[in-house]
């Protein structure tokens, strides 16, 4: 390549043309010049719509064809590459496969603050020293008045005090001239990353204790071993093993024999939930002392930083975290292992869209690296690549040591037996509201007698329960009985929730509150009705129905608290706590040695949300709770309340039955072209204006037509669900409207959406378009 592909005359200064990708909505990258060549990978400080923008350095720009300015890059944030070639290259896939701007793309890949940065300072040269010593020029004069006491300065505070000085010669003068040589001085937040607890050096680390392997274990170790670790290829390998099996201690394995093979060799462990992190990150740095880094949302962005330094520079060989993990910034990464793989959290669900697990077997592919995607209840696209060739299955169908599965029981409740609380009516404005039980036969729609009973004998043997409740706050709703409505929130085309102890309304999708008091004020003559339980309400009952038990609560409203989660796990995994109730977030990946008793309380709910997918995570919940019971010695016993115990994905969820679910499951959607069988995008609009949208759907549907017209061979390959009302219409105050393309295969598929994309791309008013491929919730 010439000089002059990459290089062109600016001001009289000959510069380097760089080609940047910029975060904003925007699908193409940005032309920009600097004074010297910046590498690829390295983050930028460009002016981009009157705003100073962080883009990315991908290589060297496109000379202008006279149409536009190519604007200069106001500074290089880091002294070397963020992004090595293979993030690069990801983030090009991500942004094609998700239909997502590539600047977005690569910014979603790393903490939002900039731990790396540096503070250039500049040193008075010997030149500039003599100058500023004896002011007879302008120049010496300018140097003096700059560096009046001082031989250094930051850049910053140069280029001010230059503003100030009218006529001034540019700062980049006063370095070309040689009168400041450039000092850069690390940041308070990059000096504390440099001093973070380094990592062991080669052959300077020992295994911890490792547990016997059964012989199903060794078989499914071995099997990895020699057709992944081994193989030049990438592999992706379904680890397809019972609540209990021994997965874990495959990872440690696995990721031990990596290291023995070269220590420099490192390692991904993803998983889906922080409540999860701290218990894999203790399992890990017990087997691997001083070798662990460890990133999740809870922690600051200059920890963050911290420990992807350790990965980056090689101290550390695993990195540990959820689906941001995935993009760490690895200089050998040979492993990727995706723990409960099944999990709808690896996910995003705003922004990039993009799935955690899915973007670890590209990862792998492009890094060469062996891929091991574990779970109890493998997802079904998961499962029908296993069965289909595209995945290597192996599977632990025992629990280790031979412990026994526990044992299941249903306890049916009748529909009309369903009561609700009654809230009254005769409030003045000096008394609160309150919600008061009409009969203590209420209790036993949230509490059957058997599970009381088992709760209490568990106490009484010093056993642990866990008690899971589908939702959080205290009841479903508030209804009216004159207006046969529920209160609904006023943003959101949804019933609000009763929260803390029925006092207060909250919207779970805006977070809009209310008082009961406010809610009931002049409308004495109307009775309320607290409609079903969360888990508030649950804690409160347990409170009274378990006397002397010490009982807690997770839920989404208590890890508000960042603190409240890792301490609460803590305290009942030292026994401190004798139950704990809470949500879904109960069941996933925890392993309590000393609970042996698990009652889940409804979940009918989720079986009945009109989304394709219920089936699968009604099974995945309930077997996935019910493996929180006897982990250890201790024989596991689960209480199962619902109102439709004879239907088959609860009947194959109580005997974890895997197989014949996915059959059935596989084979209803075969039928109506669901994945894993057919590919899906949706596409949601919203406006403030719910006039605005109707007007949108109209010429949506216009499109369609016209399309359908004048290319019909190109959309009889693909159905087109909408543009539809959303089962939840208005969501903050935004009325939607939702479109879901489906195919069998996605070329001809992307190449709609494509169009359609491109034709919307001017949208009217506040109107919003958001493209979700590969979606997992059709709400």
């Amino acid at each position: 390549m010439g000089a002059q592909d990459f290089k062109y005359l600016n001001k009289f200064r000959v510069m380097y043309l760089v080609d940047v990708a910029v975060p904003a909505p925007l699908p193409q990258t940005f032309t920009y010049c600097f004074d010297r060549e910046v590498p690829v990978g390295v983050r930028v400080v460009v002016p981009f719509g009157g705003q100073q923008l962080i883009g990315v350095a991908l290589g060297v720009g496109k000379p202008s064809d006279g149409k536009f300015e190519i604007k200069e890059i106001r500074s290089v944030v880091d002294e070397t590459p963020v992004y090595s070639r293979i993030l690069i290259d990801l983030a090009l896939w991500m942004s094609a496969y998700y239909m997502h701007p590539l600047g977005e793309v690569l910014r979603a890949m790393l903490p939002a603050s900039s731990a790396r940065r540096v503070r250039n300072t500049y040193t008075l040269s010997a030149k500039g020293k003599r100058l500023r010593d004896n002011p007879c020029s302008p120049e010496g004069a300018l140097l003096a008045l700059l560096f009046k006491k001082v031989d250094s300065l930051s850049e910053v505070v140069i280029k001010a005090r230059l503003k100030k000085q009218k006529d001034a010669v540019p700062f980049r003068t006063l370095v070309a001239k040689r009168w400041l040589t450039k000092a850069s001085e690390k940041t308070q937040r990059a000096r504390e990353i440099e001093q973070a607890p380094q990592g062991a050096n080669e052959g300077d680390w020992s295994l911890g204790t490792s547990p016997d392997l059964t012989l199903r274990q060794r078989q499914v170790l071995a099997t990895i071993q020699s057709d992944g670790l081994r193989s030049p290829q990438s592999r992706v390998f379904l680890l397809h093993g019972v609540t209990g099996s021994g997965k874990t201690e495959i990872y440690l394995n696995l990721i031990a024999s990596l290291l023995r093979t070269d220590a420099n060799q490192q390692a991904l462990v993803l998983v889906p939930e922080i409540s999860l992190t701290p218990q894999m990150t203790r399992v890990f740095e017990q087997r691997f002392p001083s070798l662990v880094a460890v990133v999740h949302s809870a922690m600051g962005d200059m920890e963050r930083w911290a420990q992807l330094e350790r990965i980056r520079r090689g101290e550390a060989r695993i990195l540990i975290g959820p689906r941001s993990a995935v993009f760490g910034p690895f200089k050998c990464l040979r492993l990727l292992i995706v723990d409960e793989e099944h999990d709808a959290s690896y996910k995003q669900s705003t922004g990039l869209m993009y799935n955690g697990r899915d973007i670890a077997v590209v990862r792998g592919k492009m890094e060469g690296a062996t891929v091991v995607l574990g779970s109890a209840t493998p997802s079904m696209e998961s499962y029908h690549n296993a069965i289909t060739g595209r995945y290597t299955l192996l599977e632990l169908p025992e629990r280790a040591n031979s412990r026994p599965l526990p044992s299941v029981e249903l306890l049916e409740i009748s529909p009309q037996k369903r009561h609700g609380q009654v809230v009254h009516s005769s409030v003045t404005h000096k008394t609160e509201p309150v919600a008061q039980e009409i009969s203590d036969e209420s209790d036993e729609l949230l509490l059957a007698p058997a599970v009381v009973d088992a709760l209490r004998d568990n106490l009484a043997r010093q056993h642990q329960s866990i008690v899971l409740v589908n939702r959080r706050g205290y009841a479903y709703y508030l209804f009216s009985l004159q207006e046969k409505k529920a209160i609904e929130c006023p943003y959101c085309s949804i019933s609000m929730t009763l929260h803390a102890r029925s006092t207060i309304l909250r919207c779970h999708y805006c977070d809009h509150r209310v008082t009961l008091a406010q809610v009931v004020a002049g409308r004495e003559r109307e009775t309320f009705v607290a409609v079903g339980y969360g888990s508030q309400r649950a804690e409160d009952l347990l409170q009274r129905k378990v006397p002397g038990a010490r009982i807690a609560r997770l839920d989404s409203d208590v890890v508000i608290d960042r603190e409240a989660l890792p301490q609460t796990l803590a305290q009942f995994r030292a026994g401190q706590i004798d139950l704990l109730v809470g949500t879904q977030m109960l069941a996933k990946g925890h392993d309590f040695p000393n609970v042996t008793l698990i009652a889940i309380l409804e979940i009918d709910q989720a079986l009945n949300l009109p989304d394709f997918r219920s089936g699968e995570r009604t099974f995945q919940l309930v077997v996935q709770a019910a493996g929180r019971a006897g982990r250890a010695d201790l024989p596991g016993r689960v209480l199962i309340q619902t109102q439709r115990a004879s239907h088959p994905v609860i009947a194959a969820a109580i005997g974890q039955d895997y197989r014949s679910f996915a059959g059935r499951e596989l084979e209803f959607r075969r039928r109506h072209l669901y994945p894993p069988f057919s590919r899906m995008i949706a596409i949601e609009l919203s406006s403030l204006d719910g006039e605005e949208i109707a007007q949108m759907t109209r010429k949506i549907e216009n499109w369609l037509e016209e399309l359908a017209r004048i290319r019909p061979k190109l959309l009889a390959k693909v159905r087109v669900l909408g543009p539809a009302v959303p089962p939840i219409e208005r969501v903050r105050g935004r009325y939607r409207r939702s479109l879901v393309f489906s195919a069998e295969q996605i070329d001809g598929m992307r190449q709609v959406v494509t169009m359609f994309v491109q034709a919307f791309a001017r949208l009217p008013g506040d109107v919003r378009l958001r493209v979700d491929v590969d979606p997992q919730s059709l709400i």
